[in-house]
């Protein structure tokens, strides 16, 4: 989601600052709940995934590094939309099934996490296929069940024989 949090701002500049960077990159961090402190957990010296969170919230950061290489004058970035929210179906339906099966999660507790002005990054109106074709993914192989590390040792066994 995208927020302003000076910590996290401050100490993702103090880090790249720290390595030397140069360029693009991001780095995400995880508030550890034992004792409030931020970890990091990633950090990607390219566009990944995230790049279309900025997007949605309105910053194209992929032309603004354009235009810096070309050397075009590049504004500084103060205004975005917060609040945008990134929303892999597919993903997020995996995660839900297995916090279920832990009892950690209900389904009513699930649906409301939903409740929000949600950004499907693969999906367009004007091209759906993409999407459809991870609906059609996630319809049939999100049900199969995987085999169990025992019988995936025998069918093993038996392929060598």
């Amino acid at each position: 989601m995208t927020e302003w949090d000076e910590e996290v701002a401050e100490l993702g500049l103090h880090f790249f600052r720290s390595i030397g960077l140069r360029g693009v990159a991001y780095v995400e961090f995880k508030r550890d709940e034992r004792d409030g402190s931020l970890k990091l957990i990633e950090c990607n010296h390219r566009f990944g995934a995230s790049i279309e969170l900025l997007r949605a919230a309105g910053i194209d950061l992929p032309l603004l590094t354009y235009e810096r290489l070309v050397g075009r004058r590049v504004k500084r970035v103060d205004v975005y939309r917060e609040g945008v929210r990134l929303w892999h179906p597919v993903d997020d339906a995996r995660a839900f099934l297995a916090y279920r099966r832990r009892g950690s999660l209900s389904f009513s507790g699930w649906l409301r996490s939903l409740i929000h002005a949600l950004h499907v990054p693969v999906f367009r109106w004007d091209d759906p296929k993409p999407s459809l074709v991870e609906l059609w993914l996630m319809l049939t192989l999100l049900p199969q069940k995987v085999p169990h590390e025992a019988s995936h040792d025998q069918e093993q066994a038996s392929r060598q024989r």
